[in-house]
């Protein structure tokens, strides 16, 4: 801290600091141009309050000034297309979270495919908090990379999230067993067996239905 005092009668005898807007002290102690403090508390805005004393005792009005403490990275979260598990198109919606009580929040970044930013560009916050972005021309799973940086230049830990791309259709067979087991493509009864086969390699057989 820097300091400045004057006191033209007595002159100035000693000084204290509050960091909880004069709720508590620190001891008295002889006034010097230079003083150091240890913040409390989390990240944040701070406001120090100095009191002088003359030595006839009396006590200056409070003095403040403020700044911001910024100890911890930003911290965030991703999700693709709203955590959905599978995807049928390339684009998709990321929606992000930011924050920081510090300096708070200066820019982020998102890439698909690695974790490596080199051509990854720092943007804007979207106000809207999701953000647009197009997955490899490749059917499997999919990470998209996520980082987040505050006004002080601390960067987040790497965060991400996973969905499959998956184009392709799925494949299978239908047979009508004939009941007669003759072989000549005609059924005397309603109630049929059928034999079905089915393969999807990217996100998996789920259901079927008939007509």
């Amino acid at each position: 801290l820097t300091l400045t005092g004057n006191d033209d009668t007595s002159g100035l005898d000693q000084m204290r600091f509050s960091q909880d807007g004069g709720e508590t002290w620190t001891d008295w102690k002889a006034f010097e141009e230079e003083a150091s403090l240890s913040l409390e508390g989390g990240d944040g805005a701070k406001t120090v309050t100095l009191e002088l004393r003359d030595k006839a005792g009396n006590v200056s009005d409070p003095i403040e000034d403020e700044i911001t403490l910024d100890l911890e990275a930003p911290t965030g979260a991703i999700l693709i297309n709203g955590g959905d598990e599978f995807v049928t198109s390339r684009s998709v919606t990321l929606t992000l979270t930011a924050e920081d009580a510090g300096s708070g929040i200066d820019q982020i970044r998102a890439k698909v495919g690695d974790s490596d930013f080199t051509d990854a560009d720092w943007e804007d916050f979207p106000a809207s908090g999701s953000l647009d972005r197009e997955l490899d021309d490749s059917d499997d799973e999919q990470t998209v990379y996520y980082q987040i940086k505050d006004k002080v230049g601390r960067e987040s830990e790497v965060l991400s999230d996973a969905i499959t791309l998956d184009r392709s259709l799925p494949t299978g067979t239908l047979v009508i067993n004939d009941p007669e087991e003759d072989s000549d493509g005609v059924t005397k009864t309603r109630d049929l067996t059928l034999t079905l086969t089915g393969n999807d390699d990217t996100s998996g057989l789920d259901q079927m239905r008939f007509s």
